[in-house]
């Protein structure tokens, strides 16, 4: 059972002023924390990035590194973490595609650590508008949902990635 007491909260991100950040997400496993979010420079363009943090110690303390994960000048935000093992599975909306957003995705196969990560890229193909997503985990599947724009609606959509 969980105490009712939380304790008092720490800023994971430091950027001067004109910085905003948004969209956090956690995952955690064992002894590690990650946290993912998106952010934007107020300096009128839509450049947001994705931006990646962890704990190794349960949240006690933070690596002092915040790892970039998007470089772009078009908007990548709303991410997601899973987390499976040893792999940190990293999703986002991303909008470099026209005509866009699409969803694309990056891992670590080592629990995050700075400079592990492979960019697998875009997950929705030839889709119009993908947004929005969000992932989950079991033992040997990772799965997705978003939304995306068929026909004349969105709609959700899932897929999977399994070993088999």
């Amino acid at each position: 059972m969980f105490s009712t007491q939380w304790q008092l909260g720490a800023s994971l991100t430091y950027w001067p002023p004109n910085w905003f950040c948004f969209n956090p997400v956690v995952a955690a496993t064992g002894q590690y924390v990650h946290v993912a979010w998106d952010e934007w420079l107020e300096d009128g363009y839509m450049d947001d990035d994705v931006y990646y943090r962890r704990s190794t110690d349960h949240g006690q303390q933070w690596t002092e590194l915040i790892q970039r994960i998007t470089v772009d000048s078009d908007a990548q935000e709303r991410p997601d973490l899973a987390v499976m093992n040893n792999e940190v599975h990293l999703v986002w909306q991303d909008n470099r595609v026209n005509p866009g957003p699409h969803v694309f995705y990056a891992r670590s196969e080592t629990d995050g650590a700075p400079g592990a990560w492979t960019h697998i890229g875009d997950l929705t193909g030839d889709a119009t508008s993908a947004g929005s997503p969000a992932l989950a985990t079991t033992p040997d599947i990772l799965h997705m949902v978003w939304s995306q724009f068929i026909g004349t609606k969105f709609e959700i959509c899932y897929k999977r990635n399994a070993p088999f």
